[in-house]
């Protein structure tokens, strides 16, 4: 599947200034009329409710994306608007209307990462183009597209590649997606990269850009050796899985061997790695970062405008030192780490199927707004 040289969010955030925003209703022009020249394509109906069509023209191609852009924009505002109606004239016990609307918001945004520019075209002097937007989740994009590539569907698959891609949510569901015909069994390879600031997924050649791991990545194949990790508050109270933003806290290891050298990571959903602690030496079975009784403490911080954000938190411990110039390290009172070399998902995949001697144990935190 051809996709395009630049990421999605990044088309967006060069156009949008030419009407104040993505959402750009009050510039909104009548890009589909049919022209004299106008391809067969252009201005037709997306073939079903979760595909939506932005369509543009100009005298120039980055002018005929800009319209596109702009459509497609309000052509998402109106799918939400839609899904928070369809929902909330349901009866009693479902949730209420602004959590919802937030729910729809957010899946919105989040499908951004399936949109790419498939239909181009030049008719004398004006460019006609075509952006498709599939607000369907990555796995049923992805398994629609390996039936295609298949011409069927195989008794079983064999996935290939690092533990903390095959035993993903994202698998699971291609699996159960994929499965059941026929009676040979098929090896699929899995990869994750980095590319033009999206991350691209693919399965037995097939790709699919992703704008975060959360489906895509699952650290816990990786645990072993008896280590546990949990969030604790300065007394040693354990604190549980979710927190809210704001709250302090502190990481504690047990099951360590005393002379292990440990490293906390933590994974971002968007896919950033940060070191929190490298190398430390630890001189019993516990390990508490940072420690509690100095004065510094973690801090839970929730996503961009103010939405709940997944941390995976991950301890690693054996013998000498772990080579972690790959990855950034937070520097006190620095906040999160930034820049697309923080952008290490893939390398602490790599990094930890290296380290099959050492402990590791994973911890997943929520952290919900106050």
């Amino acid at each position: 599947m051809a996709y395009p040289s630049m990421g999605f969010s990044r088309y967006v955030r060069r156009f949008a200034g030419l009407c104040g925003g993505l959402l750009l209703a009050a510039c909104a022009t009548d890009s589909a009329a049919p022209g004299p020249d106008t391809p067969d394509w252009f201005g037709q109906p997306a073939p079903h409710p979760d595909l939506l069509y932005g369509y543009g023209r100009g005298t120039s191609l980055p002018d005929a994306r800009a319209e596109a852009l702009q459509d497609l924009g309000q052509q998402r505002s109106v799918w939400v608007r839609s899904a928070v109606e369809s929902r909330t004239r349901r009866g009693a016990g479902e949730p209420s209307e602004r959590s919802y609307r937030q729910q729809i918001r957010l899946h919105a945004r989040q499908r951004l990462d399936h949109a790419r520019r498939d239909r181009v075209a030049e008719r004398g002097a004006r460019f006609y183009v075509r952006w498709r937007l599939d607000l369907r989740p990555a796995w049923a994009v992805l398994a629609e597209n390996l039936r295609a590539e298949w011409a069927g569907e195989p008794a079983r698959i064999r996935w290939r590649g690092p533990a903390g891609l095959t035993g993903a949510p994202l698998v699971r569901r291609l699996d159960r997606a994929l499965t059941g015909g026929g009676d040979d069994v098929r090896e699929v390879a899995l990869s994750l990269d980095r590319r033009d600031g999206d991350w691209i997924y693919r399965a037995d050649g097939v790709q699919l850009p992703l704008a975060d791991t959360l489906a895509a990545v699952d650290l816990s194949g990786y645990a072993r050796g008896g280590l546990r990790l949990r969030a604790v508050s300065a007394a040693g109270r354990p604190l549980g899985k979710r927190l809210r933003a704001g709250r302090t806290f502190h990481l504690r290891v047990t099951g360590g061997s005393p002379g292990d050298r440990c490293t906390l990571f933590d994974l971002y959903p968007d896919g950033r790695v940060s070191v929190l602690a490298g190398n430390v030496a630890i001189q019993g079975s516990t390990w508490t970062f940072p420690p509690p009784e100095g004065e510094r403490a973690l801090r839970a911080t929730t996503g961009t405008e103010n939405e709940a954000a997944l941390d995976r938190y991950l301890a690693v411990c054996g013998p000498g030192e772990q080579d972690l110039t790959r990855f950034r390290r937070v520097a006190a009172g620095r906040g999160l780490v930034r820049g697309e070399w923080a952008y290490a998902a893939r390398a602490l995949l790599a990094w930890l199927e290296e380290r099959k001697g050492h402990a590791v144990a994973v911890r997943r935190v929520l952290t919900v707004p106050g």
